[in-house]
């Protein structure tokens, strides 16, 4: 169904979201332990 597939693609685009602010935090991380 069409919903089925808008619910899965802006999951998609949450967890695409989160990876990035998590690779965000995890450079400042490694910039603050240099």
């Amino acid at each position: 169904s069409w919903i089925a597939d808008k619910e899965n693609h802006v999951k998609s685009e949450e967890f695409g979201r989160d990876l990035s602010s998590v690779q965000t935090l995890l450079t400042k991380q490694d910039t603050f332990d240099a």
